[in-house]
């Protein structure tokens, strides 16, 4: 088989499982939204920053524990993932679409757009 048909193999069960469930990407405002009416939100920074500032009621899995961590999520709940920017939560959103989330979508601009937009933060754990 040609790499290229490989390559475009691999990609088409994430484009179905975007079909079947959420948007691969959602706003900042999309994502409050959603959390309002029921989403999980999971922050994937390192304990630090997300100690420094979250979202309220988001649950803390730093990216490199979320794949061992994946079995303990709700399977039946819309997922929000969240990052700093938006580049962490795009590969967390990767790797439980790859566990067999179909729910899942990445929080593009991160904290840094959901702090900018006036949006309600915390501190602490």
């Amino acid at each position: 088989m040609p790499a290229l048909a490989v390559w475009l193999l691999g990609w088409i069960p994430i484009g179905i499982h975007a079909a079947e469930g959420l948007p691969e990407e959602v706003s900042v405002a999309q994502a409050k939204a959603k959390k309002e009416a029921g989403a999980l939100i999971i922050d994937v920074r390192e304990r630090a920053e997300y100690e420094q500032m979250h979202i309220p009621g988001a649950l803390h899995i730093s990216l490199g524990q979320l794949e061992q961590h994946a079995r303990s999520l709700p399977r039946n709940k819309e997922i929000i993932v969240v990052c700093r920017s938006g580049g962490r939560s795009a590969v967390a959103r990767d790797i439980l679409k790859r566990a067999g989330f179909l729910n899942v979508s990445s929080m593009s601009e991160g904290m840094l757009g959901w702090k900018a937009a006036g949006y309600p933060v915390v501190k602490g754990p």
